[in-house]
């Protein structure tokens, strides 16, 4: 398969994007609820949690539910494919933004979504895949300084052993 790993497996990357959701939502909800919070106002731990659990339930749900809906866009163009690249970011993210409208029920929505994520995504995978180069010359690079010491040592031991041997035959 074409830049996919040999250990790669879907069902991990798709849990990780649903916990990855599911924080997103969390801040999500807080961000809608900091009005009522502890901090702003003088109300209790325990009545800002009662009056903003169903939010943020709701928040973490769609959050989690957008990680699915964008792991199962991307890995299932991924496994029809056999291919790892943007196209299938892409299909993940216009997977998520249909969600979205489906669950909104609007088609501006809808199209509006796919129009933010899909080139955020693009964006995304374009770093990824960069920072992956950059790591993997760095250690390509390290590990070649590592090839040149150990053989210039092998070396300058080969040499000093063929001086004492010159040395005892003098």
């Amino acid at each position: 398969m074409e830049g996919i790993p040999d250990d790669f497996n879907p069902y991990t990357r798709a849990a990780s994007n649903v916990v990855v959701g599911g924080i997103v939502g969390a801040v999500g909800a807080f961000n809608i609820t900091y009005p009522e919070s502890p901090f702003v106002t003088p109300a209790t731990v325990n009545e800002y949690y009662r009056a903003t659990n169903r939010t943020f339930a709701r928040c973490i749900m769609a959050g989690s539910l957008l990680g699915l809906a964008f792991s199962a866009g991307k890995y299932s163009l991924q496994g029809i494919r056999q291919k790892d690249d943007f196209y299938n970011t892409v299909a993940g993210s216009l997977t998520a933004a249909a969600a979205i409208g489906v669950y909104h029920s609007n088609m501006r929505l809808t199209i509006g979504a796919a129009l933010l994520f899909a080139p955020v995504a693009i964006g995304l995978k374009i770093a990824d895949t960069e920072v992956n180069v950059a790591s993997e010359m760095f250690a390509t690079r390290t590990q070649s300084k590592q090839r040149t010491n150990l053989i210039l040592s092998n070396k300058i031991r080969e040499i000093d052993e063929n001086n004492a041997k010159l040395d005892s035959v003098l």
